[in-house]
């Protein structure tokens, strides 16, 4: 590789080995939770996000990524978050496959998101989406970090944000299963 900064990690030598990453490791040295911590801190956690008006996630949801769409619609709860949750269903079951939905961090910043590719969208559901730039507080944004997506985003959190995306995906028509 051209750039030392580039350079395989797996390439280097035992660096666990090391004494002085040892002792830089030990500054990071945490013990484990125990199973009531770890329930207390999800629980504080979720307090926390209902008093911003964020809605509680489920116990055992990740923020992970990327997850293949498959494994997102076998157990939606643990990968998209409540507010995301009815619009993704209301949209697979019109086949429009969900890229990516917005986080936690996205909701404390006060917005929500579906993104979805959309190449795979039918003639139709293409002109849906264009006439959502029309609708107050609906932002549909394509010069993103990924090719050939859309984000349908919002400036609300909550039930608020829940009840738009799902007035959003219920614009779309259903369409033909992707190939």
């Amino acid at each position: 590789m051209d750039n030392v900064y580039q350079d395989d990690i797996f390439q280097i030598d035992d660096f666990e080995e090391d004494e002085e990453f040892r002792e830089f490791m030990k500054k990071f040295d945490v013990k484990p939770l125990s199973p009531e911590e770890m329930r207390a801190r999800f629980e504080k956690e979720n307090a926390e996000r209902i008093a911003r008006g964020i809605l509680p996630v489920p116990e055992g949801y990740e923020s992970v990524g990327p997850i293949p769409v498959e494994y997102v619609k076998a157990n939606p709860e643990r990968y998209i978050v409540p507010e995301c949750l009815p619009a993704c269903k209301e949209l697979w079951s019109k086949n429009i496959d969900t890229f990516m939905v917005c986080d936690l961090l996205n909701l404390e910043a006060g917005w929500a998101w579906i993104c979805i590719e959309d190449t795979l969208l039918s003639d139709r559901n293409k002109e849906i989406l264009a006439s959502l730039e029309q609708i107050p507080d609906v932002t549909v944004y394509t010069d993103n970090y990924y090719d050939n997506t859309v984000y349908i985003m919002i400036p609300f959190v909550g039930q608020a944000a829940q009840g738009a995306l799902l007035g959003i995906a219920k614009r779309f028509e259903m369409q033909a299963p992707k190939e």
